[in-house]
């Protein structure tokens, strides 16, 4: 899966102004990269874990902020990457198929009598897990402050 970061869509003309000054970008977009691997990171971490009573296998934590990698700079973009194709069938959903059996198999957990069920079917679709996607405006406001950083230190050492 791969998450393209645009950031002179949302900037004020401050920051656009300083961001057409800047001869090398890569410098900044490095930074910025950083920042989002990092909340992309946090992110994952911070979904709790199954509370179906189904013992957890940390899929948040090893198909999410484990399999992030070191963001791919452009010239004029930033890439980040999470290498994981069960990541991305949160994020975008989709069919499943039993490929290697005749049937997928589910289980369900019963509160009332405390046991575990198994379901099986052919196929499944699943919708997108909105918890699989961070927020907008927490990635936006995180980039924002290191831009911001970014061009105070710049233009402090240029005086």
């Amino acid at each position: 899966m791969k998450i393209n970061l645009r950031v002179i869509d949302n900037m004020t003309p401050d920051l656009r102004w300083r961001m057409q000054l800047l001869q090398n970008k890569r410098p900044l977009l490095g930074r910025i990269g950083e920042e989002a691997a990092g909340a992309i990171r946090d992110h994952y971490k911070a979904l709790p874990a199954r509370s179906d009573g189904i013992p957890s296998g940390n899929f948040w934590q090893r198909e999410g902020s484990d399999k992030i990698g070191v963001p791919e700079i452009g010239q004029e973009s930033v890439t980040v990457r999470v290498s994981s194709v069960p990541m991305a069938h949160k994020y975008k959903g989709g069919r499943v198929e039993a490929k290697f059996k005749k049937a997928l198999c589910f289980p369900i957990f019963d509160n009332l009598t405390s046991t575990i069920h198994l379901i099986m079917v052919k196929a499944v679709t699943h919708k997108p897990d909105p918890r699989a996607r961070m927020e907008e405006s927490e990635m936006s406001q995180r980039l924002l402050v290191v831009i911001r950083d970014y061009f105070d230190r710049l233009f402090k050492r240029g005086k």
